[in-house]
């Protein structure tokens, strides 16, 4: 951000307490964005593969049990959301021949 680093002291303003998945509410993992406040970006990186093996593994649980689920990925500018309701047939096929590339994603945050 070229604002320079936080103290160490520094408590980021909080956010919704995370609802467990299947509670039918919503998770808010803030542990990215203190990282990228802190410009700490070991811990940046280790607390994208903890979304991945928690969050992403629980989304994935409760689409392949046919519930419909929402993504929601902020940054700075603007935010993406993703919405997957159970989908027949022509739907999935339709998925699978047009894949959108995360850095595809990541320049539209």
């Amino acid at each position: 951000s070229g604002t320079g680093s936080l103290p160490a002291a520094y408590e980021p303003r909080s956010l919704p307490a995370a609802v467990a998945p299947g509670g039918g509410g919503v998770v808010v993992v803030t542990t990215l964005r203190d990282a990228a406040i802190r410009n700490d970006w070991a811990a940046w990186a280790q607390h994208w593969c903890d979304v991945d093996t928690h969050q992403c593994k629980a989304l994935l649980q409760t689409l392949d049990a046919g519930q419909a689920s929402r993504l929601t990925l902020c940054g700075e500018r603007s935010a993406l959301h993703f919405d997957q309701a159970p989908a027949g047939l022509l739907a999935r096929w339709r998925r699978r021949f047009s894949r959108t590339t995360l850095q595809d994603l990541q320049h539209q945050l």
